[in-house]
């Protein structure tokens, strides 16, 4: 019987014997890039086909990548933008036709002057709503929830229940 499982190099391992969990064994995966602008807006993609359904920048994971360099491919492809530092915050079932094992990443840095796409779709920053009512909407709700609380700026402890000075 497997341990827990904890995430190392964007996978899910069990702790004791190391082997991947079912999710990574019997799913497709996915990636995606979450990013959000000051006032709100988050990036988003249009569909191939459907200029009016949106979704997160990202895609397939090819056979013998890791969900890295999936990211950094995919939405170079589809924005131009470069990612520094992606960081892995957000991983479920993504239904649909194909159901995929999906994983969503936030970066600290992203580069790129312009947004710009090769590939036949549009790339516009969208308000959550059109993203929850889009066909990833069954994904992206409970994303989107996660993503508040991460946000939230973390509440301070009275200082009084502090013994030593908070600034030298």
């Amino acid at each position: 019987k497997h341990a827990r499982y904890e995430i190392v190099d964007g996978r899910w391992l069990c702790n004791s014997c190391r082997s991947l969990s079912a999710a990574e064994i019997n799913i497709k995966h996915a990636v995606a890039l979450y990013l959000k602008r000051e006032d709100g807006k988050i990036l988003a993609v249009s569909r191939r086909g459907d200029p009016t359904k949106y979704g997160l920048p990202g895609g397939k994971v090819d056979p013998g990548e890791t969900a890295e360099q999936a990211l950094r491919r995919e939405v170079f492809e589809e924005t131009g933008l470069r990612l520094h530092f992606p960081e892995l915050v957000y991983q479920a079932e993504c239904p649909g036709e194909v159901s995929y094992w999906s994983k969503v990443f936030v970066c600290s840095g992203v580069f790129g002057t312009k947004l710009k796409t090769a590939e036949d779709i549009s790339i516009e920053w969208v308000d959550e709503n059109v993203l929850t009512n889009g066909p990833f909407g069954k994904f992206n709700k409970p994303l989107f929830e996660e993503m508040r609380v991460r946000e939230q700026p973390l509440k301070r402890y009275p200082k009084q229940i502090f013994r030593f000075p908070l600034k030298p």
